[in-house]
């Protein structure tokens, strides 16, 4: 059994594409259906960037940092690690236990000087991580930890004081050496084997990678470590390992351990990405509704127009569910082009963010997605097709709606009240 007539779909299509001189209703139609068109295809895109760039932002976060972090209670240094290492190594969730030392130091290369952070870390564990081994763009690896004198840096950082391979670097630490003299700043000089790109600018820019002894001396651990990073096998057990491994250590060493999950570690971040991903489609979502309104006000329009031959195909005996089933059809079909024409434009955009971004800049002069605010080198974006099928069942259930006032109204003409004047 068919929802609508034959005859009440080719009334309404007639009335839809109206004569010359209705002209005016045609274009409160389109105006409408551009709306909901560029609504839907506002928030499918914009949706699929910010999905696009939380998802790239985690994977770099927990690519060069570890899902799990154990350091010594109130950040003290761990003296004893390799006795935790080969502890917690016997649990075969863990994917990888890498002993770690980071602290800000001052470089220094032909008069030019910034800020770094400086990570010590084991060459093992440095080939280990995907995204340091995918990402290095010359390099001679095989001496990192062979000669004590060596560092990696980031492309952003290289480019930034005009540093190439084989230059030496001058590293100047706040951590203090005692000498008969008194107390002076650790320094060091240090050959570039390597540099990176992650395509993540907040690293590029500020991280440098040095071996773990070089890493001890400069900030004057002597034999310690300063945290345990740990990667996981699967993501979704970091909170019960996290607790098992608070509970073992304990038990083991009768001493307190700090151990932090990285979703702890960024919790301001991923809140505020929730929270913005929120508010921007309540924000999009108006499109949408203004987009509604239009075709409330277009359809009232052309139900004012249209009273004379309303009034007609009453007196022929169209109940009024057939008067109210017309108006229905003219929405519905207004609406669901809009969401069909928004909902392609939204994937064309979020498939090819990217490009788009290249053309503005090229035409335009106008870096839409700068590095050095959103910490990426390129406009991510991830299609979520639950998400794109929320967007559209919104869309339509709001035009939807939006019809059923015109509708109405249409359908309490009588014939008398059509045909008074005539």
């Amino acid at each position: 059994m068919l929802l609508f007539t034959k005859t009440e779909y080719l009334i309404a299509k007639r009335y839809l594409f109206t004569k010359r001189k209705e002209s005016f209703i045609s274009f409160i139609s389109i105006i409408s259906l551009l709306g909901i068109s560029l609504g839907v295809a506002a928030l499918i895109s914009i949706m699929s960037v910010m999905n696009g760039f939380k998802d790239e932002i985690i994977k770099n976060i927990i690519g060069i940092n570890g899902h799990i972090t154990i350091t010594g209670n109130n950040h003290y240094y761990l003296n004893n690690y390799n006795q935790v290492l080969d502890f917690i190594s016997k649990n075969n969730k863990l994917k990888a236990i890498n002993p770690s030392i980071e602290g800000q130091a001052l470089i220094d290369f032909n008069s030019k000087s910034t800020g770094a952070l400086v990570r010590g870390i084991f060459k093992k564990d440095l080939i280990s991580r995907d995204i340091f081994k995918k990402s290095v763009l010359f390099s001679n690896l095989d001496e990192f930890d062979k000669y004590n004198n060596v560092v990696i840096l980031g492309s952003e950082l290289a480019f930034k004081l005009g540093i190439h391979i084989g230059d030496d670097i001058f590293v100047l630490s706040p951590s203090k050496l005692s000498t008969p003299f008194g107390d002076v700043p650790i320094t060091l000089t240090l050959r570039v084997i390597a540099i990176f790109n992650t395509g993540m600018y907040e690293y590029d820019s500020n991280l440098i990678l040095i071996p773990h002894n070089t890493a001890e001396y400069l900030f004057n651990l002597k034999k310690s470590t300063q945290k345990l990073e740990i990667f996981l096998n699967d993501l979704s057990l970091t909170d019960e390992i996290k607790h098992k491994l608070l509970s073992d250590l304990y038990q083991k060493f009768h001493t307190g351990f700090k151990i932090t999950t990285w979703q702890e570690s960024n919790s301001y971040f991923l809140d505020a990405l929730a929270t913005e991903k929120n508010v921007m489609f309540l924000i999009l979502s108006l499109i949408i509704l203004i987009a509604s309104f239009n075709i409330v006000s277009g359809l009232l329009m052309l139900v004012k127009t249209k009273t004379k031959e309303i009034a007609i195909l009453r007196a022929m005996g169209f109940s009024v569910k057939n008067i109210r089933n017309i108006f229905f059809i003219i929405g519905s079909l207004i609406s669901l082009s809009g969401v069909f024409l928004g909902t392609v434009l939204g994937l064309l955009i979020s498939y090819n963010t990217e490009a788009l971004r290249n053309l503005i800049y090229t035409v335009f002069n106008i870096d839409i997605f700068s590095e050095s605010v959103y910490s990426l080198s390129k406009l991510p974006a991830t299609v979520n097709y639950y998400q794109v099928l929320f967007i559209i069942i919104f869309a339509i259930l709001m035009s939807f709606i939006s019809t059923l006032y015109p509708a109405k109204k249409a359908s309490k003409i009588e014939p008398k009240e059509g045909l008074d004047y005539e």
